[in-house]
């Protein structure tokens, strides 16, 4: 009794390795033909600095230079107020200012 089960489990084995294979080998080629993404340093920068603001007591923190960075509202909602300031004429030919209120 125990070969029969054997025999279909192993039957049953190579008929789904064969469709994971059927499906995945058309995926994994075209993955990799594509570019790899650009590896930049912004992960690490955001969690030194995330670090390095919770080490104090202080929970404002002035950004100048933001650009278009979504970095003032990732510490707002962290709990900061943050005050962000920007020379834009090169964008909305502007100057901007904004505080972002700590979320309630």
């Amino acid at each position: 009794m125990l070969a029969p089960t054997m025999a279909l489990k192993s039957t049953a084995r190579r008929l789904y390795e064969a469709g994971a294979r059927a499906y995945l080998t058309p995926t994994l080629r075209r993955e990799a033909r594509q570019p790899l993404p650009e590896i930049n340093e912004g992960s690490v920068q955001y969690e030194f600095a995330l670090a390095a603001l919770t080490k104090h007591e202080g929970r404002r923190v002035l950004d100048v230079g933001t650009g278009l960075s979504s970095w003032p509202r990732l510490l707002a909602d962290c709990g900061f107020e943050v005050t962000a300031v920007d020379e834009f004429a090169s964008y909305w030919g502007g100057t901007l200012q904004s505080t972002l209120p700590r979320p309630a």
